[in-house]
């Protein structure tokens, strides 16, 4: 999910793993864009540098049955986060 404390420590955890075992991804699935819109400066620098290193980055909010219809696509909803 990417979200701040476990998603990451989780996500470095499997990057660093990848060097002895390459064939595992490491697949992050954003609730949705934006989330990191209210982080510090340098929580949004690792965020970023995480979703460059991911092997793959699954935008949740854009299939279309995770869509939220009520708010705009990449934005904030507690329901994006539930699904």
């Amino acid at each position: 999910g990417g979200a701040l404390g476990a998603d990451t420590a989780a996500f470095w955890c499997v990057h660093i793993m990848k060097e002895k075992y390459p064939y595992i991804k490491n697949i992050v699935a954003l609730p949705f864009e934006s989330q990191d819109k209210k982080w510090s400066p340098e929580q949004q620098a690792w965020y970023r540098k995480m979703l460059e290193k991911a092997d793959e980055v699954i935008k949740v909010d854009q299939i279309k049955n995770y869509k939220d219809n009520t708010v705009p696509t990449g934005e904030y909803t507690i329901e994006k986060l539930s699904r």
